[in-house]
């Protein structure tokens, strides 16, 4: 509803056209900013910017409200009686809704009443896995709890993605830092079954040189920095002062813009540069940043549905450096993705130059904000914290564009990815996931949990001189190798040789016994127990 507020005749006569066109030619060149430190009330503000008159719902640049807007003031003059009018109602069409940006809640979720049949459909044909969690007894223990936190989160906000898109992998979100420990009995599991072999109950402390790139322990070897086209690094990192996005409204989301906008401003060197927002751009930068690849555009169904996208595209922005190898994205999904990139082999001089950035940005938040702590969130269990289950730990994706024709056409795609896994990595196209292959992959980091970054970073590094060393041998025309990585004990299910003999195991759990350890599954597990069990299978689906 378009509201507009009456002006007296004097300020009219006052201000006149000119006043009015100057006002807006101001607002345009200087927004953001403030008259004073109190807030201006919401009819005389568009995104915090002053002016004479305007409607609640305008968003100035980019909305058909905006063109309404420009032609009233356009006809200023002729239009004094009209806009003089005591101040009236008038019925506007309400904006439709666009499921790829707006927050749509199932009826079921918008009613607090568990989706039994949405979820069980999803179990049986998707592998959703929030919807795997969220039995009725997960749902009962929680459906009217609200998280401690700013969003006052609740399970039904959280799954509420899985339920509208069961063939979402994940199917849920969190609302605050406070709702991972507030729904344990919900979150824990997405985690563990995630992240295969990370428990949160059972992790190794943060080291707290996690980021340091001198601990990479491997190089690049000759023969791969040939073939790598590009490097790019990135991390996700969210403001403990602030609910996550998901959880957060219009005035969380400016907060953050605004503050990292100040944040911005003290950077030097090769990191400093300029912020632009989604709502404020000019058309040439907007064009430049699609023609980089750095502007991000939304437009996620799944996403939108956790409310990623609500009042987009307010308080949205892109920063980057002068060569465009530091860039951020400001509140896309997390509060700051924050990436490292450029052309070319330098995996370590990437790293480095990301790790500089985001301490100088958590430097920068604490300098704004006067905070002398901690001003990521960060978890004892996972690491650092996003909104999504699979951005938990480290929140960090290393990559690189690396040719292998020989390999691709030889052994074929779904090889590679196989191998990569293996080793702990990933292979995807080099237009992202699912595009076609054809002499290059993108190979990045599997793990992002549980590990510091520079063993991620070590991960690639050491799959990138593998995949260089079978390329070399396929045209050399030599056959490739085809034997695994050693498993990881911390990650890779590794079976005892009596237990895969399906053996009992005697003197192994006489041991367990007789030790100043007591092993319940060792004092239960007796010759006559194993006897019984031993060749019987349970009915479920395992």
């Amino acid at each position: 509803m378009v509201k507009w507020k009456k002006m007296s005749q004097g300020m009219v006569a006052f201000m006149g056209v000119v006043g009015v066109l100057t006002a807006i030619q101001h607002s345009m060149h200087h927004h953001d900013e403030h008259e004073d430190d109190a807030p201006p009330p919401p009819y005389m503000k568009i995104r915090n910017k002053p002016y004479p008159w305007t409607c609640t719902d305008c968003d100035f640049f980019d909305s058909a409200c905006h063109k309404e807007c420009k032609a009233k003031l356009a006809g200023f003059n002729k239009a004094v009686d009209e806009v003089a009018k005591p101040e009236q109602d008038a019925e506007e069409p309400k904006k439709k809704v666009d499921p790829y940006f707006d927050l749509i809640l199932n009826e079921k979720i918008a009613r607090n009443e568990y989706p039994k049949e949405e979820l069980d459909a999803a179990r049986a044909a998707d592998p959703c896995l929030a919807a795997q969690v969220c039995t009725e007894e997960v749902w009962n223990k929680y459906k009217d709890l609200k998280s401690s936190g700013p969003a006052k989160w609740t399970l039904a906000r959280a799954i509420n993605s899985g339920v509208m898109y069961p063939s979402s992998f994940v199917g849920c979100h969190a609302g605050d830092f406070e709702s991972w420990d507030d729904f344990k009995d919900f979150f824990y599991p997405v985690v563990k079954l995630y992240h295969v072999g990370f428990d949160p109950d059972n992790t190794p402390p943060l080291d707290p040189d996690h980021m340091n790139p001198d601990k990479i322990t491997v190089d690049l070897s000759d023969s791969a920095k040939t073939k790598i086209i590009s490097t790019r690094i990135r991390c996700a990192r969210n403001l403990i002062m602030f609910p996550l996005n998901p959880g957060g409204s219009l005035e969380t989301r400016m907060a953050i813009a605004d503050l990292m906008e100040q944040v911005y401003a003290t950077l030097e060197g090769d990191l400093g540069g300029q912020m632009f927002r989604h709502t404020t751009m000019t058309d040439e930068q907007r064009q430049g940043l699609i023609d980089s690849h750095h502007l991000f555009r939304g437009k996620d169904k799944m996403q939108a549905a956790s409310g990623y996208h609500e009042h987009w595209p307010q308080g949205r922005g892109v920063f980057h450096n002068a060569e465009k190898t530091f860039v951020n994205w400001i509140n896309e999904g997390d509060h700051l993705r924050i990436i490292s990139m450029e052309n070319g082999s330098d995996v370590k001089g990437v790293f480095a130059r990301l790790a500089r950035g985001a301490k100088a940005i958590e430097d920068g938040v604490k300098q704004v904000t006067g905070k002398g702590d901690g001003v990521f969130m960060m978890h004892p269990k996972f690491g650092s914290v996003a909104c999504c289950p699979s951005n938990l730990g480290t929140g960090m994706r290393g990559s690189v564009h690396i040719l292998v024709p020989g390999l691709i056409e030889k052994k074929g795609f779904d090889w590679i990815d196989a191998k990569a896994r293996t080793m702990h990595c990933q292979a995807r196209g080099s237009s992202g996931e699912h595009s076609e292959v054809v002499d290059r992959i993108d190979v990045s980091n599997w793990r992002r949990i549980g590990l510091p970054e520079y063993q991620l970073v070590t991960d690639m590094i050491t799959f990138a001189n593998w995949l260089s060393e079978q390329e070399d041998k396929i045209q050399a025309g030599q056959d490739v190798e085809e034997k695994n990585a050693e498993p990881d004990p911390y990650f890779d299910l590794i079976i005892h040789e009596k237990l895969a003999r399906n053996e009992y195991p005697k003197e192994e759990l006489d041991a367990a016994r007789a030790a100043g350890h007591t092993s319940l599954a060792a004092q239960c597990c007796t010759e006559e127990v194993w006897n019984k069990y031993k060749d019987l299978k349970s009915s479920g689906p395992a």
